[in-house]
């Protein structure tokens, strides 16, 4: 597993995705859960920086 960051204009999401191999064996990834933009990681979770806290939630 491992976060995926995207960064738009007005924001920064973040995702936790895995890696898998399809059917005819090729590497394919979704996405396992959103986890929320950087705001609302910091308000909800009181932290101060956000992708510190998405790295040690992924593990």
């Amino acid at each position: 597993m491992y976060i995926n960051t995207v960064k738009s204009k007005n924001a920064v999401s973040y995702y936790l995705c895995e890696s898998f191999r399809n059917e005819k064996g090729q590497t394919r990834n979704r996405v396992v859960e959103a986890l929320g933009n950087a705001e609302y990681i910091k308000n909800t979770y009181k932290v101060d920086d956000p992708k510190s806290w998405c790295t040690a939630y992924a593990k």
